[in-house]
């Protein structure tokens, strides 16, 4: 089927779904250094040549030895046979192997399909969250951002929930090559603008960003890049109920950290 598929250019890469319409930040999720094709991922992605090179080397193997039968011991060997070698050598080195695998769902299914024994990564350490929820009628979002490496590389996160901690819209989004300071801002930006599509009339905006809660204050803390898109999120904010504190560590912490997951 996904053999059929990438034939027939239907795999469902990021560059089909903005084919499609779907406006979507693009980061291969295998080598995230690249923006995410079907040509990148299956003939240029790092992972993907890596596999390819085991899967040729093993294929090679296979039919040259398939052929020493035949000609030295008069045995010919099925096609079938072939395969399920090479998939019996997959399952010997996936036993043996150190590596460590991620919870990605379709790897689970490949390693489970070679009868490949599962070594699952550290568990993440756990951590209780004090939440306040907002008053009746209100929505709360949490959000946060952050950005590491050299040059940077920005990711930001956000989750809306109402007073009953009832989940009502969820965000987290690569922002590309921006400093620790513009992660925040853009988060905060992203998540009004997230409220002007919810139409929200009640909306309290929680930040552990001092430099957030300052700027609507001060719109001079914003960098003049980003002032323009910050005045028309913050003129919509003022003609609603709205409200900015400042807090701890937020439940938006897996969506931030999930574009970090290696």
């Amino acid at each position: 089927m996904v053999v059929w598929r990438f034939m027939h250019h239907k795999i469902p890469t990021d560059d089909n779904y903005a084919i499609r319409g779907f406006s979507l930040p693009s980061m291969c999720s295998l080598c995230q250094s690249n923006s995410e094709t079907m040509d990148h991922l299956f003939f240029s992605c790092n992972f993907a040549l890596a596999v390819l090179k085991a899967s040729i080397v093993s294929i090679f193997y296979q039919v040259w030895r398939a052929r020493n039968k035949v000609r030295h011991e008069s045995s010919k060997t099925s096609w079938n046979s072939c395969v399920a070698s090479i998939a019996a050598q997959v399952k010997l080195d996936g036993n043996l192997s150190s590596r460590k695998c991620n919870n990605n769902i379709s790897n689970f299914v490949m390693l489970k399909r070679f009868d490949v024994n599962l070594n699952p990564s550290k568990t993440i350490d756990s951590f209780d969250v004090l939440w306040t929820p907002p008053l009746q009628t209100w929505i709360k979002c949490n959000i946060d951002g952050e950005a590491k490496g050299t040059p940077w590389k920005a990711v930001c996160g956000g989750i809306f929930r109402d007073c009953h901690a009832n989940h009502v819209l969820s965000f987290s989004m690569f922002l590309g090559n921006e400093p620790p300071a513009n992660a925040e801002l853009l988060a905060v930006m992203v998540a009004m603008e997230k409220a002007m599509e919810l139409e929200l009339i009640r909306f309290w905006l929680e930040s552990d960003c001092y430099i957030v809660v300052n700027a609507f204050y001060n719109h001079a803390l914003v960098l003049w890049n980003l002032r323009s898109r910050w005045l028309v999120c913050w003129a919509y904010m003022m003609n609603i109920d709205f409200r900015i504190t400042h807090g701890g560590q937020f439940l938006c912490g897996y969506f931030r950290w999930h574009w970090f997951r290696l």
